[in-house]
């Protein structure tokens, strides 16, 4: 509540915080918040009222292992292979500008079905990717989730799928554009299996050459909010 009326409110906090974070917010200035985190809009933003802004963030930051005492420099991952992050509200074009400078991707989107969609592609990568990775005795990358367990992840998609095409076609704002006709459901669906799979792809190859390792710590923390939803 101490920014100035109509600048940024930036809440990166896990989903299970969001309507915390909302309620504690002085209700003047609730229209300048912005959420970035793995969200599902329709499941935890449908209360807000007022044109808040949601990012689906497809960029990671990570801090680089030292040998010794130097303190490690957070490092961005994102690629130009990397899935552009989604920005939906008030303050869509200012977090963009924040963004674009380093390189990261976005897409500033006018529908809010857009978001949704995207939310739900991004929950996919965050309950399926750690299992895989931790399904072994040791674990494993991300690339060799999708070098080595192609088949297994397929699998899992199109296990998932319809549960992914029920998230994305929730509705989350009275301001959705609710147009039927085919090309606009083509363009704002969750797309087939293969379409999930080479999304999955494409965003883990993206955060360090695929060499990275999701939490299984974090992911067990967060259980409900990842694979809970798609269960």
């Amino acid at each position: 509540c101490l920014s100035p009326i109509d600048a940024p409110i930036y809440a990166c906090i896990p989903s299970s915080s969001i309507y915390d974070v909302w309620d504690s917010t002085l209700p003047h200035r609730r229209e300048d918040l912005v959420f970035l985190c793995n969200c599902i809009p329709s499941r935890h933003l449908a209360f807000a009222d007022s044109d808040i802004t949601v990012v689906i963030m497809h960029f990671g930051v990570s801090r680089q292992k030292t040998t010794n005492d130097a303190i490690s420099i957070p490092q961005l991952n994102a690629s130009p292979q990397c899935p552009p992050t989604v920005i939906y509200g008030k303050h869509a074009d200012t977090v963009a500008s924040l963004l674009q400078p380093d390189g990261i991707s976005v897409n500033v989107v006018q529908n809010p079905r857009e978001v949704q969609v995207a939310a739900a592609k991004k929950i996919a990568w965050s309950s399926l990717l750690w299992l895989l990775c931790h399904s072994g005795e040791e674990p494993v990358t991300v690339k060799d989730v999708h070098e080595h367990k192609s088949d297994q992840l397929q699998r899992l998609v199109e296990e998932i799928l319809p549960s992914l095409e029920t998230l994305a076609a929730e509705s989350w704002t009275s301001d959705e554009n609710t147009a039927t006709n085919d090309a606009t459901n083509d363009a704002l669906s969750i797309g087939s299996a293969q379409d999930i799979i080479d999304y999955l792809q494409s965003y883990s190859m993206s955060i360090s050459n695929g060499n990275v390792v999701p939490s299984r710590e974090l992911a067990l923390r967060e259980i409900q909010e990842r694979n809970g939803f798609l269960l």
